[in-house]
């Protein structure tokens, strides 16, 4: 069963899923296939803390996260990328692979995402790229906190 389009459907949002051949394995590489700014990639990663596992979706104009004061934000001392090997059971998704929507956990969600009408991001197959208003992108997840500039 496909959890994302069955999540986008039943939430009656407007997104598109757009299927191509090529594998896009990084903000760099989405960017330059649609022809967007890296701004408007928004990568998903897992990490586990204190209080369990939390998706981070996040601009691919960040040149990294803060892991500490991101751990700050969500009242946790424990704040570590969730182990590759771990995020198929974790998630029932591969590292690369990883949708902006379906999964069941808390989400940090990047307010530099809002500048744009529309990001690219995870659909959970490797051949396919959600293109989404961050609004409802946001709407679509259970946001904890939200990622400052």
């Amino acid at each position: 069963m496909d959890i994302v389009k069955s999540a986008l459907e039943s939430s009656g949002v407007e997104y598109e899923l757009i299927h191509h051949e090529q594998h896009l394995c990084s903000a760099a590489d989405g960017a330059a296939f649609f022809g967007i700014e890296s701004g408007q990639t928004a990568p998903t990663l897992i990490a586990e803390t204190d209080h369990g596992y939390v998706s981070i979706i996040f601009s691919g104009s960040r040149n990294h996260l803060d892991f500490k004061q991101v751990a700050a934000i969500i009242g946790s001392a424990k704040f570590q990328l969730a182990k590759r090997n771990k995020l198929r059971e974790i998630t029932g998704f591969d590292a690369g692979d990883m949708p902006m929507v379906g999964l069941n956990m808390p989400v940090l969600f990047d307010k530099r995402l809002f500048q744009y009408s529309f990001v690219y991001g995870g659909s959970g197959l490797a051949n396919r790229t959600l293109r989404i208003s961050p609004i409802l992108l946001a709407r679509l997840n259970n946001v904890i906190a939200f990622l400052e500039d």
